[in-house]
């Protein structure tokens, strides 16, 4: 008798804990717009150590980023648009006494669109874009100011199968309802409860207003509505309330991706460079980009994410026309590859910690102008970046970012290798 007392609580404490979970890697948003704009000023340091002395050297400046992005997430489209303005500042000292140190301020603008079609729930095709315009003004080696111009357009088209989840709110329903067990405002809790409570958060979530006051009103009461809806006895309305807008003001925006895609596609690129220095020029550049593209994501333990990218990709590039000025590209090719991974785990809910690890190759050739023979552009690349992310409100927050980047160069003339320590610290804060 004892024995089977013991086996009807166990399998009753565990229906109750599979009652109380919801695996938020089943959750698919859905919305028409989510619109989202921030300001971010930033201070930032990189070094570059090389067996190439005139190579050396170390730097650090500011950036002032306006950042507007809008993202849409339907059944049958997924479409990204942002729009971003920087200004920036940046000096950077060399360790050969040769060289002389240079400075370089400027501006940027930059506008891209990315849209998925999906003709079926797993087939897609869609299209791509950027426009960019890009000044700066720096000292050249002779401490004479070099302004170049930089305008750039590049569209492309794809196709596909499959699709990338972001479940961003059903990990915030789940921080709500968790919290709320936890200080014993509700029983207990279904995971068609929290599903209907991430519902609630997505179709709340873009509606966007610049009084903030209202605004913030009107989110708790349709987050609160939902329980009496769902006839969820509540112990503690005051606690209720306190634990909705804590999660809703300090909880992390932050998204774990999760599902699989391939996608092949060529990206065409235009671009018009000018320059002052040595001598005044200007070059226009068409370039062709096919490439095949694997993604997979998957969400770890309901706090984490694992994403894994492979990427193969062949390039063509070419003057319009004969330049033999010293900044000129003349025509080069080639091919390359690329495999990432990244980590991001949420050990808090204010708290995002993020690991990237790329190595990228890639085998060229280029001919400049007036030459016939061509030389070899080959290189190997690897990328590490360590990022922090404190979530202080609901519109500001804290980012850092720690990382490495080398580089092995094989060329004609001459081998060097690179690497490049890197160091970030910005503080963003999302007007909405």
């Amino acid at each position: 008798m004892k024995a089977l007392t013991l086996t009807l609580f166990f399998v009753f404490g565990t229906l109750l804990l599979q009652a109380q979970s919801y695996d938020i890697s089943q959750y698919r948003a859905r919305y028409e717009r989510r619109p989202f704009l921030e300001i971010n000023p930033s201070l930032n340091y990189s070094g570059t150590f090389s067996d190439f002395d005139q190579f050396v050297n170390h730097g650090g400046g500011g950036n002032l980023i306006i950042d507007w992005r809008e993202q849409s997430s339907l059944d049958n489209r997924i479409r990204n648009i942002s729009v971003s303005g920087q200004a920036q500042f940046f000096r950077q000292e060399f360790k050969n006494a040769g060289t002389t140190d240079i400075s370089r301020k400027g501006a940027s603008l930059f506008a891209s669109i990315e849209q998925y079609n999906y003709t079926t729930p797993k087939k897609f095709w869609g299209f791509r874009g950027g426009v960019s315009l890009n000044a700066q003004d720096q000292d050249d080696f002779q401490l004479n100011s070099d302004r170049f111009t930089d305008i750039s357009l590049q569209p492309g088209l794809f196709f596909g199968t499959g699709r990338i989840e972001f479940a961003e709110d059903a990990l915030l329903a789940n921080w709500m309802m968790d919290d709320l067990l936890e200080q014993q405002v509700i029983g207990t809790t279904t995971p068609e409860q929290r599903v209907l409570l991430a519902q609630r958060i997505t179709s709340i979530i873009g509606n966007r207003t610049f009084d903030f006051r209202r605004r913030r009103i009107y989110e708790l009461q349709q987050l609160q509505q939902l329980f009496t809806e769902e006839n969820i006895a509540i112990d503690n309305e005051f606690m209720l309330f306190a634990v909705l807008n804590d999660n809703w003001a300090f909880a992390n925006r932050a998204s774990l991706p999760r599902g699989k895609r391939w996608q092949f596609g060529v990206d065409a690129g235009g671009l018009y460079h000018y320059e002052s220095q040595p001598i005044a020029g200007d070059e226009f550049t068409l370039s062709g980009r096919p490439y095949v593209n694997y993604t997979s994501g998957k969400i770890i333990g309901n706090n984490a994410s694992s994403i894994w990218t492979a990427e193969l990709s062949a390039y063509y590039q070419t003057d319009l026309e004969e330049n033999n000025s010293p900044f000129s590209s003349g025509e080069r090719y080639g091919g390359g590859a690329s495999f990432s991974h990244r980590l991001v785990w949420l050990p808090i809910s204010r708290t995002t910690l993020s690991w990237t690890n790329q190595v990228a190759g890639q085998l060229g050739t280029r001919i400049p102008d007036g030459l016939e023979d061509g030389l070899k552009e080959n290189r190997l690349t690897f990328l590490s970046t360590l990022s922090w992310d404190y979530f202080v409100t609901y519109n500001w927050s804290f980012v850092m970012n720690v990382g490495v980047a080398g580089q092995f160069n094989d060329q004609d003339f001459f081998d060097f290798h690179t690497v490049r320590p890197s160091f970030n610290f910005s503080t963003r804060y999302a007007i909405f």
